[in-house]
C-alpha cells in the first residue's frame, strides 16, 4: 500500500477535533514544540505495531490521561489490486481510478485497539471487521517512519536520512 492519508483526534496532545495529514513520499513535519509533530509520528507508529505491545496504548496516550477521551487513529492507503486487502474494503476514486483501503483503530480503554475498516457497498465503518486480515500484511508494505529530535547527533541524523532518501 501506498500511504494517502493519517487522521488522528484525541491522542496524547491532539484533541477531539482530527488532525489530517496527506502522506507523500516524503512527509516532513517542523513546528514549534508541544504542536503534536511527536503525537502525529507515535500515532503512526501505534498504527505501524498494530498486534503487537507497542501497538498497545498506555494512559499517557489518552489526551490528558482522561481515559473517557477515546483515541483514534485512522490510516488510508492507496491500493494496487483489490485481492489483497479484499474487494469490499477497496474504494476507487471516479475521477483518478486510484484505489484506497480505510482502517480506523480506537481505544476505549488503554491496552489494544479495536480494528476495522470502511466498507464501501455501505459508505460506513464495519462493526467488527477490517482490511488485510492478519496484522502484519499491511505493515510489511508500509514504510518506517524515521524520528529526529533536536538533541541527536547531527551526522549521524544526516546520514540515516541519506539512506532513507537514496533508498526511495
Amino acid at each position: 500500500p501506498r500511504l494517502h492519508t493519517l487522521r488522528v483526534s484525541n491522542f496524547r496532545s491532539i484533541g477531539p477535533s482530527p488532525v489530517e495529514i496527506e502522506l507523500d513520499d516524503i512527509v516532513v513535519l517542523v513546528g514549534p514544540n508541544n504542536a503534536g509533530k511527536s503525537s502525529l509520528l507515535r500515532a503512526y507508529e501505534v498504527v505501524m505495531e498494530h498486534g503487537s505491545n507497542e501497538g498497545k496504548l498506555g494512559l499517557d496516550d489518552f489526551p490528558n490521561g482522561d481515559s473517557n477521551l477515546r483515541p483514534t487513529i485512522e490510516l488510508e492507503s492507496g491500493v494496487f489490486e483489490k485481492t489483497a486487502p479484499g474487494e469490499k474494503w477497496v474504494r476507487t476514486d471516479p475521477q483518478t481510478n486510484e484505489m484506497f483501503v480505510r482502517e480506523k483503530w480506537t481505544w476505549s480503554e488503554p491496552g489494544p485497539p479495536k480494528k476495522v475498516g470502511w466498507e464501501v457497498a455501505t459508505n460506513d465503518w464495519h462493526a467488527t471487521e477490517g482490511p488485510w486480515g492478519a496484522p502484519n500484511v499491511a505493515q510489511a508494505y508500509r514504510p518506517k517512519p524515521h524520528h529526529i529530535t533536536a538533541f541527536q547527533d547531527p551526522i549521524a541524523q544526516a546520514k540515516q536520512v541519506a539512506e532513507i532518501l537514496t533508498g526511495l
